[in-house]
């Protein structure tokens, strides 16, 4: 992290079963901007956003991951 900025901030979902499952965000995670930085049901070379410019989170705080996924949120750091 480079002087003077704060490290990004990660959060995982995890689908290991086969079924969909709809993650609702803690309250304490809403109060971040979430963007989408790996999104495995998304086709290559579409599942990852290098300059993490992917799509945000809902504002429903919610996101329903199909069996066997895998979405990587990331919220930028601040600066100091």
């Amino acid at each position: 992290v480079p002087p003077g900025e704060e490290p990004d901030d990660i959060m995982l979902l995890l689908n290991p079963t086969s079924q969909l499952i709809r993650f609702t965000i803690p309250t304490v995670a809403k109060t971040k901007d979430w963007t989408i930085f790996i999104d495995t049901m998304l086709a290559s070379p579409h599942d990852i956003f290098p300059d993490r410019d992917g799509p945000k989170l809902e504002d429903s705080g919610q996101k329903t991951l199909e069996g066997k996924s895998m979405v990587v949120f990331v919220s930028r750091g601040s600066q100091c």
